[in-house]
């Protein structure tokens, strides 16, 4: 079974065992790893919500979003692991998604803090929105959750 975790930094840097990475900083961070893995896909971008105030921030994209999804489609099932600096946000909205969305078994043992609850949902958002197959069933969620908030539809 695919599975996928997440870490901080300083743990993901002690892992002797080649797998698949994400790793995750802002920009300018440097992350060194104690082996050579199997794949390792670098992103750089802040913790921050999204594009509203993100004063000079680096945000998370559509763009990242999509090479996320080509890692992941490149791994063929194998396990990953997902870090950044201190492993529970933007990790864990990557984790999450791909146990969420794409089969994963979500592993919460430690070294990883054990809990989802503090993922960035920003991120979490824009992986989904960037996945062509969940793109009907996202926008069949998002007028689900208009009616049953009593919000009309949207005509054009």
């Amino acid at each position: 079974m695919s599975t996928v975790t997440f870490v901080p930094a300083i743990e993901a840097s002690q892992i002797k065992t080649p797998t698949n990475v994400i790793s995750i900083g802002s920009p300018g961070d440097l992350y060194y790893f104690a082996c050579i893995h199997k794949r390792v896909l670098r992103l750089e971008f802040d913790d921050v919500e999204g594009f509203v105030g993100s004063d000079g921030h680096t945000v998370f994209s559509h763009i990242e979003a999509n090479k996320v999804h080509a890692f992941v489609a490149e791994c063929k099932g194998e396990p990953i692991l997902v870090h950044c600096q201190a492993g529970m946000s933007r990790s864990a909205a990557v984790a999450k998604y791909l146990a969420d969305k794409r089969g994963y078994q979500l592993v919460l043992s430690p070294p990883c803090i054990g809990t989802v609850d503090l993922y960035n949902r920003h991120v979490y958002g824009t992986l989904n929105l960037a996945d062509a197959d969940c793109m009907s069933r996202y926008y069949a969620e998002m007028e689900l959750a208009d009616r049953l908030r009593g919000e009309p539809l949207e005509r054009f």
